[in-house]
């Protein structure tokens, strides 16, 4: 007999409306959600194979649900796991279209204005799909079009950018450079 998968909730996960009634002891939703930019006291212990379990999870989801208001994927991980989820992020949309990259984008750019991710963490995940990004383009030619339209949403400085694109021949600087 296989093991059950943990079942995708394909729900929002937005705070609930305030109700006037008090209530005796609040969720523990609620309580991680109010937390605001901390990790909650689950993520600062998390492991890193749970944590690459719970990017891989949130990646989904995210592109089930596309909802780029969603704080919970970054605020979720400990900031040392974070590039993490960029990564995954990352090396699913430069297989997907189009899309998927300019939603991502916008959700990238959203994490920046909040600081829900360091420059550092967009860096180190960008890296970890450019050193594959040539192999990546065999089974998607677009992956360098989509590639550049999500790294435009993260907001890096010209040398990340530099340092990015250093780690392919195939990257330039130009694709993703506003000047």
């Amino acid at each position: 007999m296989e093991p059950q998968r943990k079942r995708l909730v394909l729900q929002p996960r937005s705070k609930p409306v305030e109700s006037t009634e008090p209530t005796e002891t609040p969720s523990p939703v609620a309580e991680s959600e109010s937390s605001g930019e901390e990790a909650p006291p689950s993520a600062i212990e998390m492991s890193e194979e749970s944590a690459l379990k719970k990017a891989t999870e949130d990646t989904k989801e995210f592109f089930n649900v596309r909802n780029i208001e969603e704080d919970a994927y970054f605020t979720d991980l400990p900031p040392k796991f974070r590039s993490k989820l960029v990564e995954k992020l990352v090396g699913h949309v430069v297989e997907a279209k189009e899309v998927d990259a300019r939603l991502l984008a916008d959700f990238f750019a959203r994490a920046v204005l909040k600081g829900l991710c360091s420059p550092e963490a967009f860096e180190e995940g960008f890296v970890a799909i450019a050193e594959i990004i040539d192999d990546v383009l065999y089974d998607a030619p677009k992956a360098l079009d989509v590639f550049a339209i999500a790294l435009k949403g993260a907001g890096l400085d010209k040398s990340r950018l530099s340092n990015i694109a250093s780690k392919s021949p195939l990257l330039e600087l130009s694709q993703w450079s506003s000047t």
